[in-house]
């Protein structure tokens, strides 16, 4: 995407795969107070405005420390002494390495290979400097064991690598049968050792006790070997073998053939050969960012993921240099599952870390979804709180709606850095339906020493599992709610406080979940037609500029009417809807009101079909059809989608959703997500399909007949600029989901602009870089 800005007017040109931004003048952003950075819900890429997950699930948290004491203590220690690398993945490329194992729940039977995860977000924090400033990159030296197994060629005085030894040369014997004396010498404490290469067979002999007696190796073979050389290659003599190190063996030696010659040409002309093997100790220096970090699931290599700066803080000159990343991980997360993932490489240092010390682990959160499992309102709040004796803070919540009625769980998770063992006088507590302050802790803490370096995450296993984590808090726990004493019925805010009397810590990560209760109402989407033929088995193909006519069933099953009930579909960025193809059907009366539908081209990236639909009843059976929506789409013959690589070649109808409000609850449907129907196969027969519904483009042929040529750009007006350039003025334009930096391929310096982090309007022609889901 090219975008020019002048005084009066910015003309612009946007491709999917990078745009150009031309503005004026600049911004200016402050903090101020020990909340350096506000706790605000996160929200996935691909569904950016969704910051509550309104689910039949659940949320779960895994982690470990990547640091830990020289000399470990599970009660005494904190991170104030010298401190190694956890390192447990037997990868020479990776300096420090821990795991921990991603489970789902079995709550009310459900299986947990049936879950589908929602979202993934991997999070970590550490301190690794004492002095200001604190780089972002910087390089760390690690001494390790190598395996080599290598020949060598040594002539007169050389020394042989990886090894102490010299080989040295000198004339032995009498006029015309003189010989050469090879003497191989340790600077340490290996033995000497003497070859001497005489004209009889046997021509080689060795000593090991300097010539009182000697030994001919076996098998040796003499050849010619250029002008006036010979050489004897033996079975190998090992020189030197200590236990468990280098192995030094000789297995050819050479000299001149001609026997009455001076030491001197023996010295410039013999050599010795042999082999070197064992073990050896090797400095490898690596550059560490504190932006970056590798992920690996079971039976998969590492992959890198880079934190935008933005996500979350990284201080240089202050707050003790303690910083915490985020980065998203869902896309990677689905693709696998559940089982042991490992996180590699965090950016910290080895040693002693005066003050604060160091310290460094991660966390991963992961959304799920089981149809078996109970109704929850989750949402993940995330910031930077630097905490320290003389300080404390509220932090309020709300969104959710818990259950109607009986006992409401309410679990929390959070993830913290720097809290010590040992120093006690930290807490976390919620305010209960007295207006009091409750203090919580778990099975790992205590009221009084709540970030005390434990990490509790239920039956998520860990390597290494270390009770002190020196350092590292990760915790997962329900709140004690005796009689709905601290959450109740129908609520939908709490506040918690934090602080501390004596210790420092900061706090980065805080989820939750609350019981809830939602009606059940089941939009199921399908394909009909394409090109105005009966669909076959999946998967759908179709061609570019075909139509495909899609069909909306919608039954209530739950145990109330809706009202208000709305259902937006957003158009895929492959595809148009075709005007005035909306038909509605409606199987009840009286007909409900406003029942209108209609095309939106300013809601979402490409527009949106509309049913404002009224008030959907409660039918007396369940698998009743209430009403049916017809609508047709037109396949795009854009060239410049069909020929980028970073379009996926699919019509995907993500984010369609409905939303509505039971009439006797008053509880809210919020972005109900359509589904496709229900699994046939397997242990999740009858799992409901929420996967966007998908039909892929055959656009091979097309291409190749008439989009040659095409540029990959598209254009854009914009007048009178005079702040930032607002992201939704620019995001709309491309397919949800799509991710803007000012630096293509993404390396750990990239900048990445979104709601919160508008293009800034500098003087002149700046290129930024768009990139599709996928891409």
């Amino acid at each position: 995407m090219k975008i020019k800005i002048l005084k009066s007017k910015l003309v612009s040109f946007v491709q999917l795969l990078f745009l150009i931004l031309i503005v004026i003048l600049g911004g200016l952003n402050c903090v101020n107070g020990q909340v350096i950075k506000p706790f605000t819900q996160r929200a996935s890429v691909y569904s950016p405005t969704q910051k509550m997950y309104h689910i039949k699930g659940d949320y779960t948290m895994v982690g470990n420390t990547n640091l830990t004491p020289v000399v470990y203590s599970i009660t005494t220690n904190n991170n104030d002494g010298s401190m190694k690398y956890v390192d447990i993945d037997g990868v020479d490329s990776t300096v420090n390495s821990s795991s921990a194992t991603l489970n789902f729940s079995t709550e009310n039977g459900s299986i947990p290979e049936c879950s589908k995860i929602v979202y993934a977000g991997l999070y970590w924090t550490g301190r690794a400097n004492d002095y200001s400033p604190s780089p972002n990159t910087f390089n760390v030296t690690q001494t390790l064991p190598q395996s080599i197994n290598q020949n060598y060629t040594e002539s007169h005085n050389n020394s042989i690598i990886n090894t102490d030894y010299t080989v040295s040369v000198k004339r032995v014997g009498v006029n015309n049968l003189y010989g050469v004396r090879y003497t191989y010498t340790s600077s340490g404490s290996g033995p000497q050792v003497l070859f001497e290469f005489a004209y009889i067979f046997p021509y080689v002999r060795y000593s090991t006790n300097n010539g009182s007696t000697w030994t001919s190796p076996g098998n040796q073979i003499a050849t010619v070997s250029g002008l006036n050389l010979r050489d004897v290659s033996f079975n190998p003599v090992i020189v030197y073998a200590p236990g468990g190190g280098i192995i030094l063996t000789v297995n050819t030696l050479r000299r001149d053939s001609r026997g009455d010659r001076t030491e001197a040409t023996y010295q410039s002309t013999a050599t010795a050969s042999g082999n070197v093997s064992g073990t050896i100790q090797v400095n490898y220096t690596r550059s560490l960012d504190k932006r970056k970090i590798k992920l690996k699931a079971t039976g998969q290599p590492y992959t890198e993921f880079t934190a935008n700066a933005s996500d979350i803080n990284y201080p240089t000159t202050s707050l003790d240099f303690i910083y915490s990343a985020y980065v998203e991980v869902t896309d990677y997360v689905k693709a696998n599952k559940s089982g042991v993932y490992s996180v590699a490489d965090i950016a910290l240092k080895e040693g002693y870390g005066s003050g604060a010390g160091y310290f460094g682990g991660w966390g991963m959160i992961v959304i799920f979804e089981n149809s078996t499992m109970n109704w929850r309102d989750i949402t993940i709040f995330d910031g930077y709180a630097y905490v320290d004796n003389t300080n404390s803070f509220e932090l309020p919540v709300s969104g959710f709606n818990t259950a109607q009625a009986g006992n409401v769980n309410f679990k929390l998770g959070l993830m913290a850095g720097e809290g010590d063992v040992d120093f006690s006088g930290d807490y976390f507590s919620i305010i209960d339906q007295s207006n009091a302050w409750v203090p919580l802790s778990h099975t790992g803490n205590s009221t009084t020493n709540f970030f005390n370096s434990s990490i509790n995450t239920g039956g998520n296993t860990r390597n290494p599992t270390l009770q002190n984590n020196t350092g590292d808090d990760l915790s997962m726990f329900y709140i004690p709610n005796v009689n709905n004493s601290v959450i109740t019925n129908n609520q939908t805010s709490t506040k918690f406080k934090y602080g501390s009397t004596l210790d420092r810590y900061i706090i980065s990560v805080i989820a939750m979940a609350v019981d809830a209760c939602y009606p059940n109402v089941e939009p199921l989407i399908s394909a009909a037609t394409i090109n105005g033929l009966p669909v076959g088995s999946p998967p759908l193909t179709i061609m570019p500029g075909q139509d495909v006519e899609y069909k909306l069933e919608i039954r209530n099953q739950g145990t109330e009417a809706i009202g208000n009930t709305k259902i937006i579909i957003p158009m895929p960025y492959s595809a148009t809807y075709v005007n005035g193809s909306g038909v509605k059907n409606i199987y009840f009366e009286p007909l409900p009101s406003p029942n209108n539908l209609y095309f939106d081209p300013a809601l979402g990236a490409t527009g949106s079909l509309v049913w404002d639909f009224g008030t959907l009843p409660k039918p007396a059976d369940v698998n009743t059809l209430l009403a049916k929506l017809t609508f047709h789409l037109k396949v795009t013959d854009d060239c410049n989608i069909l020929k980028n690589s970073s379009c996926p070649p699919n019509v995907s109808l993500s984010g369609a959703i409905m939303n509505g409000q039971g009439q006797t609850s008053g509880i809210t449907i919020g972005d109900q997500a359509f589904i496709q129907g229900y699994s046939e196969n397997g242990n999740c027969q009858g799992e409901p399909i929420i996967d966007p519904l998908q039909i892929d483009i055959d656009k091979t042929d097309y291409i190749v007949q008439n989009c040659q040529g095409t540029p990959l750009q598209k254009d854009f007006i914009f007048c009178n600029v005079s702040a930032n350039i607002p992201f939704d003025s620019v995001s709309p334009s491309f397919p949800s989901g799509t991710r803007f930096y000012n630096s293509f391929p993404i390396t750990g310096s990239s900048v990445e602009y979104t709601v919160s982090n508008s293009f800034p309007y500098t003087s002149g022609m700046t290129t930024y870089y768009a990139v599709p889901p996928g891409g």
